[in-house]
């Protein structure tokens, strides 16, 4: 399976994808969030999280989620100790915005050795964290872009494509209050040809099709998934479903 081809066809064919994100470091709210999706039907499952997670919670929930559900499951490790071989791929990213070396190509450096050991196929994806109240932005030590400045992101995006960076995660934070706005996303899209990712903060399908509409070729779900009973995420994947058909 090449998981970014299968990516890229649906883009090309004008479908959204829709991911849905388990992290293994909530094993009862996780295990949850994976039954919720692969019964609302998402496309591919990013397993990962900002906070420690040991490669046994890893493994387990990579695990639940094969016996679920038979779409690719890709790795979204927040360090080095979200890899393992168990999964189909990685999202080999960068946080461009991040203050820290670390989280921009240290992790990287120690991380690929170990990516290609497992024989994983790597991603390369661009990482940006527009909202500074969330953990993965204390984690990363992410800049926050300041508000009403879409250009700011449109330059990010035009630089990533620049670096040869496949995908781009534009990320609002997991729980975050507010999703990525439409403007930025367009924005980005403007300057990106790449296969473009959004996530954070979509729990209503007004918000899904805001960022859809915007260009967003792919769309990350996690806690809906651990909160929404399944005809409210139908109605978000509907939602992601509807742009370009």
């Amino acid at each position: 399976m090449n998981v970014e081809k299968r990516l890229l066809r649906a883009k090309e064919e004008g479908r959204v994808v829709v991911f849905g994100l388990v992290d293994p470091a909530k094993p009862g709210i996780g295990a949850r969030a994976a039954r919720m999706a692969a019964e609302a039907g998402v496309d591919a499952f990013l397993v990962g999280g900002s906070t420690f997670v040991d490669r046994d919670s890893l493994d387990e929930a990579i695990g639940n989620i094969r016996s679920l559900s038979d779409v690719p499951v890709i790795l979204f490790p927040g360090n080095v100790n979200g890899l393992t071989p168990k999964a189909d791929a990685v999202l080999f990213t960068s946080l461009l915005n991040s203050e820290d070396p670390y989280y921009i190509i240290g992790a990287q450096v120690l991380g690929a050795p170990l990516v290609r050991k497992y024989g994983l196929e790597a991603i390369p994806t661009a990482y940006l964290i527009l909202h500074g109240d969330t953990a993965v932005s204390h984690v990363g030590r992410a800049r926050e872009l300041p508000p009403g400045k879409p250009e700011l992101v449109a330059m990010y995006a035009m630089a990533a494509g620049m670096m040869g960076m496949r995908f781009l995660y534009l990320e609002g934070g997991s729980g975050s209050s507010r999703h990525v706005d439409p403007k930025s996303v367009a924005a980005a899209r403007s300057a990106y040809e790449g296969f473009l990712m959004v996530g954070g903060g979509l729990r209503a399908p007004e918000a899904v099709s805001a960022v859809t509409s915007a260009g967003a070729d792919g769309i990350v779900l996690g806690t809906a998934f651990e909160s929404m009973d399944v005809d409210e995420l139908k109605a978000l994947l509907e939602a992601a479903r509807r742009r370009r058909t």
